[in-house]
């Protein structure tokens, strides 16, 4: 793991608080989970022959984690203190783009990774040819 507890509660901040019986929860469980996604990114970003420092790696880890914890603990975009109303950020179906810690996160990423992850995207290829056995060699062709 390349980030501390303290530096994801810090990039937290207000977002960081008790849980309803006056504990506080560990962020622990979120630094493992934001650095099998760095690890992943950074297989990426080298098969891609892109470079990201470890500063930029260990920042991306700090905010995935910090992610993470939002995303099992909904930030409130508004609330209403008489009748108890409020409303929450992001959608559970918008990945990483669901919090803001997410989105900067993609935006520090310089190899793109975080969002082919985001997405699933995988690129892959076939060979639609003939086998060499069955191919015609180029001076014998009309």
């Amino acid at each position: 793991m390349r980030t501390k507890e303290q530096d994801v509660k810090d990039v937290l901040g207000d977002n960081y608080g008790a849980k309803r019986d006056g504990s506080l929860p560990s962020v622990r469980i979120f630094i493992k989970g934001a650095s099998i996604i760095v690890d992943q990114m950074l297989a990426c970003a080298s098969r891609k022959g892109r470079t990201v420092t470890t500063a930029e790696a260990e920042y991306i880890e700090c905010l995935m984690a910090a992610h993470l914890y939002m995303m099992s603990d909904k930030a409130y975009a508004s609330r209403s203190t008489v009748q108890a109303s409020a409303s929450f950020q992001g959608q559970t179906g918008m990945g990483f783009e669901s919090t803001d810690y997410g989105q900067q996160a993609m935006r520090v990423d310089p190899s793109g990774c975080l969002a082919n992850i985001d997405k699933r995207q995988v690129a892959g290829g076939a060979w639609l040819g003939k086998p060499p056995s069955e191919q015609i060699p180029y001076e014998d062709r009309d």
